[in-house]
Protein backbone atom coordinates (compact mmCIF):
# COMPACT_ATOMS: atom_id res chain seq x y z
CA UNK A 1 0.00 0.00 0.00
CA UNK A 2 1.06 3.58 -1.06
CA UNK A 3 1.23 6.30 0.88
CA UNK A 4 -1.69 8.04 -1.60
CA UNK A 5 -3.45 4.99 -0.21
CA UNK A 6 -3.51 5.71 3.53
CA UNK A 7 -5.97 8.60 4.38
CA UNK A 8 -8.36 7.33 7.05
CA UNK A 9 -10.21 9.83 8.56
CA UNK A 10 -12.89 7.49 9.86
CA UNK A 11 -10.68 5.93 12.62
CA UNK A 12 -9.59 6.75 15.55
CA UNK A 13 -6.10 7.94 16.17
CA UNK A 14 -4.20 5.64 17.92
CA UNK A 15 -2.20 8.70 19.58
CA UNK A 16 -3.39 12.01 19.48
CA UNK A 17 -2.14 15.61 20.40
CA UNK A 18 -3.93 16.20 22.92
CA UNK A 19 -2.15 13.24 25.10
CA UNK A 20 1.00 15.44 25.24
CA UNK A 21 -0.72 19.28 25.52
CA UNK A 22 -3.19 20.82 27.46
CA UNK A 23 -5.09 24.02 26.59
CA UNK A 24 -3.26 27.29 27.64
CA UNK A 25 -5.62 30.03 29.51
CA UNK A 26 -5.24 32.89 27.34
CA UNK A 27 -3.39 31.55 24.77
CA UNK A 28 -3.96 33.64 21.12
CA UNK A 29 -6.44 32.62 18.88
CA UNK A 30 -3.86 33.25 15.99
CA UNK A 31 -0.76 32.51 15.67
CA UNK A 32 1.98 33.28 13.07
CA UNK A 33 4.66 30.59 12.60
CA UNK A 34 8.11 31.05 10.87
CA UNK A 35 10.96 28.92 9.90
CA UNK A 36 13.55 31.90 9.99
CA UNK A 37 14.87 33.09 13.54
CA UNK A 38 15.70 36.05 11.85
CA UNK A 39 11.91 36.81 11.34
CA UNK A 40 10.88 35.79 15.02
CA UNK A 41 14.15 37.91 16.51
CA UNK A 42 12.49 40.59 14.19
CA UNK A 43 9.09 40.60 15.51
CA UNK A 44 10.55 40.20 18.92
CA UNK A 45 12.69 43.48 18.61
CA UNK A 46 9.35 45.12 17.32
CA UNK A 47 6.84 43.96 19.57
CA UNK A 48 7.04 43.44 23.12
CA UNK A 49 6.23 39.64 23.55
CA UNK A 50 6.21 37.34 26.15
CA UNK A 51 6.58 33.40 26.60
CA UNK A 52 3.17 31.56 26.69
CA UNK A 53 3.82 28.28 26.66
CA UNK A 54 6.78 26.02 25.62
CA UNK A 55 6.63 22.52 23.01
CA UNK A 56 8.83 20.40 22.96
CA UNK A 57 10.50 18.43 19.52
CA UNK A 58 13.79 17.44 20.68
CA UNK A 59 14.35 20.97 21.63
CA UNK A 60 12.09 23.60 24.06
CA UNK A 61 10.37 25.98 21.41
CA UNK A 62 8.96 28.80 23.12
CA UNK A 63 5.51 30.23 22.01
CA UNK A 64 5.33 34.09 22.17
CA UNK A 65 2.25 36.39 22.84
CA UNK A 66 2.25 40.12 21.55
CA UNK A 67 -0.38 42.79 21.09
CA UNK A 68 -0.98 43.82 17.48
CA UNK A 69 -3.59 46.81 17.03
CA UNK A 70 -5.60 45.20 20.10
CA UNK A 71 -4.95 41.79 18.82
CA UNK A 72 -3.37 38.77 20.86
CA UNK A 73 -1.42 37.13 18.48
CA UNK A 74 1.48 34.06 18.73
CA UNK A 75 4.27 33.46 17.76
CA UNK A 76 6.93 30.70 17.14
CA UNK A 77 9.87 29.52 15.59
CA UNK A 78 8.96 25.76 13.86
CA UNK A 79 11.48 23.62 12.65
CA UNK A 80 11.91 22.43 9.40
CA UNK A 81 10.06 19.23 7.95
CA UNK A 82 6.29 18.70 7.31
CA UNK A 83 6.11 15.98 10.21
CA UNK A 84 7.65 18.11 12.29
CA UNK A 85 6.01 21.15 11.49
CA UNK A 86 2.68 19.54 11.26
CA UNK A 87 3.09 18.09 14.92
CA UNK A 88 4.15 21.26 16.77
CA UNK A 89 0.92 23.11 14.85
CA UNK A 90 -1.95 20.03 16.31
CA UNK A 91 0.13 21.13 19.76
CA UNK A 92 -0.59 24.68 18.96
CA UNK A 93 -4.51 23.71 18.39
CA UNK A 94 -4.67 21.91 21.62
CA UNK A 95 -3.30 24.70 23.64
CA UNK A 96 -5.79 27.44 22.25
CA UNK A 97 -5.08 28.53 18.85
CA UNK A 98 -8.25 28.57 16.39
CA UNK A 99 -6.21 29.90 13.10
CA UNK A 100 -2.17 30.00 12.08
CA UNK A 101 -0.55 32.15 9.68
CA UNK A 102 2.90 30.34 7.86
CA UNK A 103 4.92 33.14 6.95
CA UNK A 104 8.11 32.40 5.37
CA UNK A 105 10.57 32.70 2.41
CA UNK A 106 11.13 30.89 -0.68
CA UNK A 107 12.70 31.08 -3.99
CA UNK A 108 12.10 30.97 -7.73
CA UNK A 109 13.42 29.53 -10.90
CA UNK A 110 13.18 32.65 -12.69
CA UNK A 111 13.90 35.99 -10.55
CA UNK A 112 11.91 38.56 -12.66
CA UNK A 113 8.68 36.67 -11.62
CA UNK A 114 8.96 37.69 -8.45
CA UNK A 115 11.61 40.09 -7.77
CA UNK A 116 10.22 43.01 -5.40
CA UNK A 117 7.16 41.46 -4.74
CA UNK A 118 5.28 38.70 -2.45
CA UNK A 119 4.47 35.88 -3.31
CA UNK A 120 0.91 34.44 -2.71
CA UNK A 121 0.68 30.80 -3.15
CA UNK A 122 -3.06 30.08 -4.71
CA UNK A 123 -1.66 25.75 -4.88
CA UNK A 124 0.31 23.71 -2.97
CA UNK A 125 2.48 20.16 -4.76
CA UNK A 126 2.22 17.67 -2.71
CA UNK A 127 5.16 16.07 -2.48
CA UNK A 128 5.91 15.65 1.20
CA UNK A 129 4.14 12.91 2.47
CA UNK A 130 2.83 14.65 5.96
CA UNK A 131 -0.41 15.97 4.17
CA UNK A 132 -1.23 12.05 2.82
CA UNK A 133 -2.48 11.90 6.72
CA UNK A 134 -4.84 15.05 6.59
CA UNK A 135 -6.57 14.16 3.60
CA UNK A 136 -7.54 12.53 0.92
CA UNK A 137 -4.95 12.02 -2.18
CA UNK A 138 -4.81 15.08 -5.05
CA UNK A 139 -1.42 16.25 -6.76
CA UNK A 140 -2.43 19.95 -5.22
CA UNK A 141 -4.33 21.41 -2.37
CA UNK A 142 -5.76 24.66 -3.58
CA UNK A 143 -5.23 27.55 -1.06
CA UNK A 144 -8.41 28.59 -0.38
CA UNK A 145 -7.40 31.79 1.34
CA UNK A 146 -4.92 33.24 -1.33
CA UNK A 147 -7.75 35.00 -3.04
CA UNK A 148 -8.38 36.89 0.01
CA UNK A 149 -4.82 37.70 0.70
CA UNK A 150 -4.30 39.14 -2.73
CA UNK A 151 -7.13 41.20 -1.95
CA UNK A 152 -5.38 42.68 1.20
CA UNK A 153 -2.82 42.82 -0.49
CA UNK A 154 -4.43 45.07 -3.32
CA UNK A 155 -5.99 47.33 -0.49
CA UNK A 156 -2.88 48.23 0.74
CA UNK A 157 -0.97 48.33 -2.53
CA UNK A 158 1.29 45.74 -1.92
CA UNK A 159 2.82 44.30 -4.92
CA UNK A 160 2.66 40.71 -4.95
CA UNK A 161 2.00 37.81 -7.58
CA UNK A 162 -0.13 34.83 -7.37
CA UNK A 163 1.73 31.00 -7.73
CA UNK A 164 0.97 27.51 -7.45
CA UNK A 165 4.32 26.28 -4.75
Amino acid sequence: MGIADTFDNTSEEILRPDHIARPVDGFPETVVVTFESKILDAFRRIFESEPISVMHAGIEIPIYKFTYQDHILGIYLTVLGGAATAALMEEVFVKGAKRVLFFGSCGVLDRKLAAGRFIVPTAAYRDEGTSYHYMAASDFVEIGTSKRLAEIFDELHVPYVLGKT
